[in-house]
């Protein structure tokens, strides 16, 4: 069976930062930025060149799998926090995204509330809100 692989892969925002995935942009998409991710595992790459972390060339699978976990990491801590709170607008002020807002924080707030704002759409397609 053939098995796909890359030497040297640009991934672009799939930077494997310690801040995790963002996917603040109105037009990103929850459910094609993890298919991304999972793709590139597939590729498996010898090297992922990012825009933000740079070169990576060291446990490149494992890395990806985690950046992705974060994605469900989030949505476990959103579903903490609606057994609380009923009202999605709570879960802004829970800064489950950023643990702090850097200058300008307005526009972090808006980058917060439209991440969150996937992650409620996500979970509403998975059954798991209303």
């Amino acid at each position: 069976m053939f098995e796909p692989q890359a030497n040297i892969l640009f991934s672009g925002d799939i930077d494997l930062s310690p801040f995790g995935p963002w996917y603040g942009n109105v037009c990103s998409d929850l459910e094609e930025f993890v298919a991304s991710i999972n793709r590139i595992i597939d590729l498996n790459p010898k090297v992922l060149v990012t825009s933000h972390a740079g070169i990576i060339s060291d446990h490149i699978p494992e890395r990806l799998k985690r950046y992705s976990e974060m994605i469900d990491l989030r949505d476990e801590q959103i579903l903490k926090h609606l057994q609380d709170s009923k009202e999605a607008a709570d879960l802004l002020g829970k800064k489950i995204i950023f643990n702090r807002y850097p200058e300008p924080q307005k526009a972090y707030r808006f980058f917060e509330q439209t991440m969150l704002e996937k992650h409620l759409q996500h979970l509403a397609k998975q059954g798991k809100i209303i």
